[in-house]
This record gives structure tokens, C-alpha cells and sequence, in this order.
């Protein structure tokens, strides 16, 4: 005996999407049974290329971390401007967003439900190119403050390389994602006539 499930929240259904649930009676109490029957999404590339894939794209997270926390730390007098704080900011908020998409990326598996796609590849491309934007922003907020006054020129031959280094790590990131291929696998799972698949 089983029933389906009721509507709820968005969240959940954007987490759950592709799966097919339903509730069923197990030992006289409810519980809710999903299954995926969902599409994969697998990208066009050898398994060699995938694990490389991963290693370049920890690699290119964790360095340009690396800059932003260079950039972060200088007491000079650059970083006390209220723009750079700002943008330094952001930059941060984007780069722990970009954290959980890479993380998803590396542990994901070749075939990709919706969310693991969304999460890893789909979310990647955004965040990588939103970080980069902000490096680029930052690179643009040093040369300006130089000419103002704002800083020292020998202030910013320190920083400009490496707000140019993460902004040049994290487009090479996108571009790499960008141009990967994904293509749709159909599922061969056939789901209960009582379930309910989440639709997002």
C-alpha cells in the first residue's frame, strides 16, 4: 500500500529533482521511497580527462585562494579603501560558492543527476566567471587608487599581479568548463505507477 507525497518546498524539489517518490507502509509506520528516474548528464570526455579535469580545477581553486588571501592580508594602503574592501568582499562570498561547486565536481561520478549537474558543472561556470570578474575589478580598483593617491605605485606593483593571477586562474576554470560537452543519457528506470516525480 503506498500514497504519493505531498507538494513541498521549492528547495526540496530543486534538491530532489529527477527522482520519483512515493510513501509507502513498511512494519506499520510510513516512509517515503524515492528513486531516481531522472536523466543523466555525462560529459564528452575520456576518464583520463575527467580525473585531470578535477585536478586542474582543485588546483586552479586552491591557488588563486592563495592570492586572494595575499591580497587580503597586506596592511597596505590600497586595502583600506572602502572599494577594495567591498570588492574583496564579494570576491569572498564567490569564492566559497565556488568551493561547493568544486567540491561537487570532484566527487561527483560520470553519470550526473540534474542536481549533481547543476551543483557541479552548471554552478562552476557561474561562480568561476563571477570570481574572475571580481579579481579583474579588484586589478582595476588598484591601478585607479595608484593614480588618485591612494596607494603607492610600489603598493601596487605588490598586488596587481595577484589579483591578475586569480582573475587569469579562475577565467581559465570557466573556459575549460564552458567548453565541455555534456551530453543527455535517457534512465532505464522504471518508476512505481503510484509515484510522484519531483519536477523542479
Amino acid at each position: 500500500m503506498s500514497k504519493k507525497v505531498l507538494y513541498n518546498s521549492r528547495r526540496y524539489h530543486e534538491f530532489f529533482e529527477g527522482y520519483t517518490e512515493r510513501i509507502v507502509m513498511e512494519k506499520g509506520r510510513e516512509r517515503i521511497e524515492r528513486i531516481y528516474t531522472g536523466d543523466y548528464y555525462c560529459p564528452v570526455i575520456s576518464s583520463g580527462s575527467r580525473k585531470l579535469r578535477k585536478m586542474l580545477y582543485c588546483t586552479f581553486f586552491l591557488l588563486a585562494v592563495m592570492d586572494y588571501g595575499y591580497l587580503a592580508t597586506r596592511p597596505l594602503e590600497m586595502n583600506i579603501s572602502k572599494w577594495s574592501g567591498i570588492c574583496q568582499g564579494f570576491l569572498a562570498l564567490a569564492l566559497l560558492w565556488l568551493l561547493a561547486a568544486v567540491f561537487y565536481y570532484g566527487t561527483a561520478k560520470e553519470k550526473m543527476t540534474v542536481r549533481i549537474y547543476r551543483s557541479a558543472s552548471v554552478r562552476l561556470r557561474q561562480l568561476s566567471f563571477a570570481a574572475a570578474a571580481l579579481f579583474g575589478l579588484m586589478s582595476i580598483i588598484y591601478f585607479l587608487l595608484a593614480i588618485v593617491g591612494g596607494g603607492s605605485w610600489q603598493d601596487f606593483v605588490k598586488l596587481f599581479p595577484m589579483s591578475v593571477s586569480g582573475c587569469a586562474l579562475l577565467f581559465a576554470m570557466y573556459r575549460l568548463e564552458e567548453g565541455t560537452e555534456y551530453e543527455i543519457e535517457a534512465n532505464d528506470t522504471i518508476a512505481a505507477e503510484d509515484g510522484e516525480k519531483i519536477e523542479y
